[in-house]
């Protein structure tokens, strides 16, 4: 696959100051680094993180300060979808102390950036490198982001694991469809199956297949593209 551009999600940490915030990762010694140029990410993220530094500025996100434990904004995720141009944005939030101003200031983000489908504020208050917390709160009516690789849909929700490198998913899901083509199977368990991508490839008609998955936000998308491929002889 590609070397360069090719990764379809972005995490970045937020740091620096409300008015000059630095999304990218901080060093060991808490030293940040802005990761805006990376060139893992397509061309098509950095007009995202050039509209996102103003936008921290007009919520009044106060990016988390590891060393004082304070400020709000912890972390930006952005994913891509490749079948659209669709975007699926998350504020990763101490709390929610400024979900209210966020609401406020986001028609504004919406309008620089209309390729925004899926946005959502996840909450995480506890003083550790975790990602995410539990609680989702979408800001947008639609709640998924739609993907297709090799014609079969696919679906990304917050929450939920989706390969991160799509010309190399897609490779690896048509090989594995090919395989299993090639051998009598009439029963296929898909274990620590995500979205569903490598089961929903290899499944046919006639074919049962349970795919095992803890996280329900990923089931929801498995089972959504399963109704699409008109498949009723599955299980996640």
């Amino acid at each position: 696959g590609p070397e360069q551009g090719f990764r379809n999600k972005a995490k970045m940490v937020v740091s620096g100051s409300v008015e000059k915030p630095l999304l990218g990762m901080l060093h060991r010694d808490g030293t940040p680094e802005d990761l805006c140029d990376c060139p893992l990410y397509p061309a098509s993220f950095a007009p995202v993180f050039a509209a996102l530094k103003p936008f921290i500025a007009r919520a009044g996100l106060t990016p988390y300060n590891v060393a004082r434990k304070r400020g709000e904004l912890k972390y930006i995720l952005l994913t891509e979808s490749q079948s659209d141009g669709g975007m699926m944005l998350r504020f990763v939030l101490r709390s929610e102390t400024k979900l209210a101003q966020l609401r406020k200031a986001l028609p504004w983000l919406q309008e620089q950036l209309p390729q925004l489908k899926v946005i959502t504020v996840n909450i995480q208050p506890v003083h550790m490198a975790i990602m995410e917390g539990e609680t989702e709160i979408y800001l947008t009516e639609q709640q998924a982001l739609a993907e297709r690789f090799n014609d079969v849909p696919l679906w990304v929700r917050p929450q939920s694991f989706f390969q991160t490198n799509p010309a190399v998913a897609s490779q690896l899901y048509a090989t594995a469809r090919d395989w299993v083509r090639q051998l009598p199977v009439k029963h296929m368990w898909d274990l620590f199956c995500g979205v569903g991508g490598f089961g929903l490839h290899c499944a046919t008609p006639d074919m049962q297949l349970t795919g095992i998955e803890i996280a329900p936000e990923a089931i929801a998308c498995a089972k959504q593209s399963a109704a699409e491929l008109g498949l009723t002889r599955l299980q996640f």
